[in-house]
């Protein structure tokens, strides 16, 4: 199994464990409905923002944001936590859509005690670049496993 492969499963089973552990009463179905749409344009809105790349946009008609993300029930005001988050491809739609929702991201990675100089790079500019704008991605929590 891929590092790739493993942080789709691990953003998968995040987001599953975040959905299940959720304290928010079952809404109408009609309300759902409704909330959904509004989860979605919310999506499309960041899916569309300046702070991504042409490159990563291109990269959304495989990988299909929106839908992953309505399909394992993201919510504002959830705290998820996002497992490998490499260079941050799901934490630049995830992290500002729970800021604006008063939710907040954890990023979980490579514990640095006695990392690789490859791996200590990587978090580094994780943290630079999600840190250097907390207007757009919040508060985000980096975290070890």
């Amino acid at each position: 199994m891929t590092l790739k492969s493993v942080f789709h499963l691990g953003l998968a089973a995040a987001l599953v464990g975040a959905a299940a552990c959720g304290s928010k009463e079952e809404a109408p179905a009609e309300s759902a409905a409704e909330t959904s749409m509004d989860a979605g344009a919310r999506i499309d809105a960041i899916l569309a923002g300046d702070h991504r790349t042409e490159e990563e946009r291109a990269r959304d008609e495989f990988r299909h944001p929106k839908e992953t993300l309505l399909f394992f029930g993201l919510e504002p005001g959830m705290n998820v936590v996002e497992v490998y988050p490499g260079g941050g491809w799901y934490t630049q739609v995830i992290a500002p859509y729970l800021k604006d929702g008063g939710g907040k991201l954890y990023a979980a990675a490579f514990a640095p005690e006695g990392a690789n100089e490859r791996t200590l790079a990587a978090i580094e500019t994780f943290r630079k670049t999600y840190a250097a704008r907390p207007e757009l991605y919040g508060d985000i929590e980096l975290t070890s496993l």
